[in-house]
């Protein structure tokens, strides 16, 4: 029971925090209105929730995968999270430099968050640079390019992380009491993995694993904000 309430606490949050990529879809096929969030079924077949919110002039958007950590193999624990990250080290069209420095241009942010059941690549900017948004936005879903070098770089800020968090009694705890709690069962598991499972991953294991989530079927979106 309250596995179920927290996620539905989750989607109620996507639903409300987030903008729009009506932009990104030539149509929708159908659209159903419930207490002022409009959840319409995109023509390419994918969810878009929708929140209209006109008190600011931000636009929110999310991207939501219906795949977390719990998908990673103990192998290779921390798959998912290292997959998210690749996402803004590089498209066919930008480089990560590129990527930050266009947003900081529009004043927009792109953000990945990696749950449990869910990975979520988050999104806010200027109603006025929402269009060149979704370009960035759209590029770095559709088209990451998990570039060997790249790769080797995110794998050593997180094994960083890791050895850091050594230091962190409370995230020590944390960690520690999952895997007691759970033992094998997939929610023992780290979000960011081990530095041993972190180590082993390899670049075409990171690429299977983005064509087996980001899928039509996998993937819906929420928008929210002034668009």
């Amino acid at each position: 029971m309250i596995k179920k309430d927290l996620n539905f606490f989750l989607w109620i949050g996507v639903l409300l925090l987030n903008t729009s990529l009506v932009a990104l879809s030539p149509g929708w096929c159908a659209s159903v209105w419930t207490k002022g969030v409009s959840v319409k079924k995109l023509s390419t077949g994918q969810e878009l929730i929708v929140a209209e919110d006109k008190s600011l002039p931000i636009c929110y958007l999310d991207a939501v995968v219906r795949s977390g950590y719990i998908w990673d193999s103990p192998p290779s624990e921390g798959l998912t999270s290292l997959m998210g990250s690749m996402l803004l080290r590089g498209t066919t069209h930008r480089t990560r430099e590129k990527i930050q420095d266009e947003l900081d241009q529009l004043g927009a942010e792109i953000n990945i968050e990696v749950d449990a059941e869910s990975l979520m690549i988050t999104g806010q900017t200027l109603k006025r640079n929402l269009t060149p948004f979704l370009e960035i936005f759209s590029d770095v879903i559709l088209n990451p390019i998990f570039d060997s070098k790249e790769l080797a770089k995110e794998k050593r800020e997180t094994i960083a992380d890791l050895k850091q968090m050594r230091e962190s009694d409370r995230d020590l705890v944390k960690r520690f009491f999952n895997r007691e709690l759970f033992g094998k069962h997939p929610y023992g598991m780290a979000a960011d993995g081990r530095e041993s499972t972190v180590l082993s991953i390899s670049e075409k294991v990171v690429r299977k694993h983005y064509q087996r989530l980001f899928v039509r079927d996998n993937v819906f979106f929420a928008a929210s904000g002034d668009f």
